[in-house]
């Protein structure tokens, strides 16, 4: 578990030019090179290219020994060039926060991570949106329902496959129907009690590299008959939204027709989302990430980095390949990695999944009533603060339209203390506790939160470290219990206080 980070800086001032500079390499990812060889490497980029940006090396608290004294990455893309940047954070893995790298660092320490963060929360009187401060709400309990699976991805009740308590889908392309097998029992069911049957298989059409596979599901009904809606990264680099025909209760037809089929990068590897939402059968709603490629979520002329919705018009007929379709309308942009968006009220919540520093809680407050869609700071913004990203996706008129604009997120968290994104999320509706409330998480603390976004209410009604695995998707059964999806295969079931 992280512990803490200790922030050094450091100036190292150059002569102004406007020549490229080459990007980072690969070593400055996972632990390849030492702290000495990266600034190393970079003294020698900033003396051949006469760039000033400044250093910061962000220490790192790891259990790998592997990765001591080691860079495990910076805060600057993939591919960026070193010119545009004014900042460049190297974050270095230690055994324990005293541990420094050379005897002059003890001097120029200035705050441990969490301090830093907190510190810029106050210069803007934002204190009350760090979630990571949140009252913890009563004690929380919970059982492994479901284990050895593959990753979880979604989980959710499908009314029309009445033959299955719940459905969860594996990242690899599996789509699972649970089975209650102790219908007499009244007590929470074990996992002995259950059992899961393959209804969709996919597989072979998926592979599971970084966040590529399958990744959410929902039900539509077309043409009086109703439908499987199933996203994911098909292995020839198209993202698919298919539908698969629910023939009775418990089974579905194997034959796919394709929705929506938009072509992405070979290089695609990460920020998909693919949640999709719905209310009724007339349309459907899908939050989608910005494929590392920023500056998307700032146009309008791809699908990424934006919460679209589709109409319920001719879907089986044509399959939608372009943002320009008439069937398609832009909720709002700006988002990086919407992971699992929800509806609640009138409102659309929307997690966000930060970069280097902030993860992101939005509300698009009565989505039903929007003119235009507003724009929620990425990729130049990232929580309330400058994201460090200098590319020009659009031109300055357009961005200063958009930033003078743009909507700041309710809640917001830090990577300090081991959080590092926020996930989640679904609107509680059975529990009487609970209703109304939204649950989102934290993928690597497992932290759980309750947020009503209306009055302004948080609490953390799961705490820090007590599931020991990364949660990827939260779920609420028909009795108000909790079911949560975790990256090493089990689904957890969580008795809320």
């Amino acid at each position: 578990m992280y512990k803490k980070v200790v922030f050094i800086s450091l100036f190292v001032l150059g002569s102004c030019s406007s020549s490229v500079a080459s990007p980072l390499s690969d070593d400055f990812v996972g632990c390849k090179i030492t702290l000495e060889e990266g600034l190393e490497e970079i003294q020698k980029i900033k003396g051949n290219e006469q760039l000033d940006f400044e250093i910061r090396i962000v220490k790192e608290v790891t259990e790998n020994k592997d990765c001591l004294g080691m860079i495990l990455g910076t805060n600057v893309p993939q591919g960026e060039d070193l010119f545009k940047i004014e900042l460049l954070d190297l974050v270095v893995g230690i055994r324990n926060p005293d541990r420094e790298f050379a005897p002059e660092d003890p001097d120029n320490i200035k705050k441990t991570e969490d301090e830093l963060y907190s510190s810029k929360l106050k210069e803007i009187n934002k204190q009350e949106s760090n979630l990571i401060n949140a009252p913890l709400f009563g004690e929380t309990t919970f059982e492994i329902e479901v284990s050895d699976q593959g990753v979880v991805s979604h989980i959710d009740e499908i009314k029309e496959l009445g033959a299955y308590s719940y459905l969860f889908s594996e990242q690899c392309g599996k789509i699972y129907g649970v089975v209650d097998v102790s219908v007499d029992s009244s007590s929470p069911i074990p996992a002995d009690g259950l059992s899961a049957p393959i209804i969709l298989d996919i597989s072979d059409m998926v592979d599971c590299e970084n966040e590529k596979g399958l990744h959410t599901f929902n039900t539509i009904e077309i043409d009086t008959k109703n439908y499987l809606l199933v996203t994911y990264l098909r292995n020839d680099y198209f993202y698919i939204l298919s539908a698969f025909e629910i023939l009775n209760e418990s089974m579905i037809s194997q034959e796919e027709n394709i929705i929506v089929e938009f072509q992405v990068s070979d290089l695609a590897k990460v920020h998909f989302g693919g949640k999709i939402i719905k209310e009724d059968d007339s349309k459907f709603t899908l939050c989608l990430g910005d494929l590392n490629s920023a500056g998307s979520a700032a146009k309008f002329d791809s699908p990424w980095g934006k919460v679209i919705e589709i109409s319920n018009t001719e879907l089986l007929n044509e399959k939608i390949t372009n943002i320009s379709d008439s069937r398609l309308k832009t909720i709002a942009h700006g988002f990086r990695n919407p992971w699992s968006c929800y509806f609640s009220g009138k409102d659309l919540i929307v997690p966000d999944v930060g970069n280097i520093h902030w993860e992101e809680f939005n509300v698009i407050e009565n989505y039903k009533a929007l003119r235009e869609p507003p724009f929620y700071g990425w990729p130049w913004k990232e929580g309330y603060f400058d994201a460090n990203y200098t590319n020009t996706p659009v031109d300055d008129e357009t961005k200063s339209s958009l930033l003078s604009n743009s909507i700041e997120p309710l809640y917001t968290f830090p990577h300090s203390e081991g959080y590092c994104a926020i996930i989640g999320g679904v609107n509680v509706e059975n529990n009487l506790a609970w209703k109304d409330f939204g649950l989102v998480g934290d993928f690597c603390t497992g932290t759980i939160w309750a947020i009503e976004q209306v009055s302004k209410r948080a609490y953390k009604v799961l705490n820090t470290g007590q599931i020991p695995f990364q949660l990827t998707t939260i779920y609420e059964d028909i009795n108000g219990e909790i079911l949560v999806g975790t990256t090493n295969g089990d689904i957890i079931r969580v008795f809320l206080p």
